[in-house]
């Protein structure tokens, strides 16, 4: 991702809702290896942001990429 560019977060809040979030890319800062893995540490500015209930975010425009034909979030887009 680069700096301009748009990015969707979604995390759960806690109590049954999804937390669907839209930034944009203020500042990319390049790969670290920490942990065993790499990462990248990316800062925004946010545009939109709106909570649902699960069954509502699984079909939203911008948060049905994250959820499986389920319902269920996809475990390579869960936020922890």
């Amino acid at each position: 991702m680069n700096k301009g560019d748009n990015a969707v977060v979604c995390s759960p809040t806690g109590n049954g809702f999804i937390k669907i979030a839209e930034y944009q890319i203020t500042e990319n800062i390049p790969s670290r290896k920490g942990y065993g893995y790499e990462c990248q540490v990316l800062t925004g500015l946010l545009l939109r942001s709106t909570e649902l209930p699960k069954t509502e975010a699984a079909q939203h425009l911008l948060g049905k990429r994250f959820f499986d034909k389920n319902g269920n979030f996809l475990r390579r887009a869960v936020l922890t």
